[in-house]
């Protein structure tokens, strides 16, 4: 099994990057380190019976850009970026992006399919084809010209203090509106902070972990043999999803009836022997774990992340 490769644990982690900054795909997920490694299994209480992760928080969230914050940031950058192209003489050219999915939309997927409603009208596909993502489109067509004052000139030096003049004569700001909005926003501060999202690494390596941790195994075994009892040979939550036998449904836009059949039987085996509950106390504790051990850079990280979200609410209110 491996849950990191999915489509949905791959939507989660891509919806970290911090407003107009570009995200590394050369990062191995959990990549092994002193850093990131539990030296021994956490002590855990007795976990929660728990069908969905709805209002739960992960420890580590809060050292984060969660798709929430995110939206937050991108929306007053947005609002500061649109401030800026009025000053050469364009029209507001971004929108702002709406609070359209609830805040804990990339945890959804996090152990699987667990919503039994979803899985008996989709099977595995995600409801109106949404992965948790959201996106901000221009409200104009980038001209040349626009893309110019926008995200500024090449920078060939890679030094991101290239400038140019628009066609108006004024300078335009190195990076463009967009690099100023994310100054004003102390976004770059917090780059120089953060430059490789430290806690995504956490988050990945301690569910690595807690995947291979025998409590969480153990229930891997339990909900096997629950499925086996409706039919269906699988040792572990995402093999229906890695396997030949759905392949061919999972590439169509409507699910089979097998694969809504194996989706329910799958999130009701899930519901029988907890999974969910005692997945998200081990990881959870895990991540507790790897905290404690990085107190120090985690709270330069947080310190920073409040300051951009304080200065985002200065903007939007």
């Amino acid at each position: 099994m491996n849950r990191y490769t999915t489509p949905v644990r791959l939507a989660a982690a891509l919806a970290l990057c911090l407003v107009a900054a570009g995200c590394s795909d050369d990062k191995q997920p959990g990549a092994a380190s002193d850093a990131l490694t539990v030296n021994s299994p956490p002590v855990v209480g007795a976990a929660p019976q728990l069908d969905l992760l709805d209002g739960k928080v992960f420890p580590v969230e809060a050292y984060k850009l969660t798709p929430e914050k995110t939206r937050q940031l991108n929306n007053a950058q947005t609002v500061l970026a649109n401030k800026c192209l009025a000053r050469f003489g364009f029209p507001p050219s971004l929108r702002e992006v709406p609070a359209s999915q609830p805040m804990d939309a990339s945890n959804s997927r996090r152990y699987g399919i667990t919503d039994g409603a979803v899985a008996a009208k989709y099977g595995y596909h995600q409801p109106g084809g949404s992965d948790g993502q959201t996106s901000r489109p221009p409200a104009e067509p980038v001209t040349k010209e626009l893309s110019l004052v926008l995200y500024g000139a090449p920078d060939p030096t890679g030094t991101g203090k290239q400038t140019g003049t628009a066609a108006n004569g004024a300078e335009i700001p190195a990076g463009g509106c967009m690099g100023e909005s994310k100054s004003k926003l102390s976004a770059d501060a917090y780059e120089r902070v953060d430059p490789g999202q430290f806690a995504s690494d956490i988050e990945l390596a301690a569910g690595k972990q807690a995947d291979a941790d025998r409590r969480v195994t153990g229930k891997f075994a339990e909900w096997s043999a629950c499925m086996k009892t409706d039919g269906f040979d699988y040792s572990d939550p995402f093999q229906p999803l890695d396997g030949e036998i759905l392949k061919s449904s999972l590439a169509q836009p409507v699910p089979s009836a097998l694969e809504i059949r194996t989706a329910v039987a799958d999130v009701e085996c899930k519901q029988k022997v907890n999974l969910v509950g005692v997945w998200f106390t081990v990881e959870a504790a895990y991540e507790e774990k790897l905290i404690e051990k990085n107190q120090e850079r985690l709270a330069d990280i947080k310190k920073a992340i409040d300051a951009m979200l304080q200065s985002a609410a200065g903007v939007t209110g």
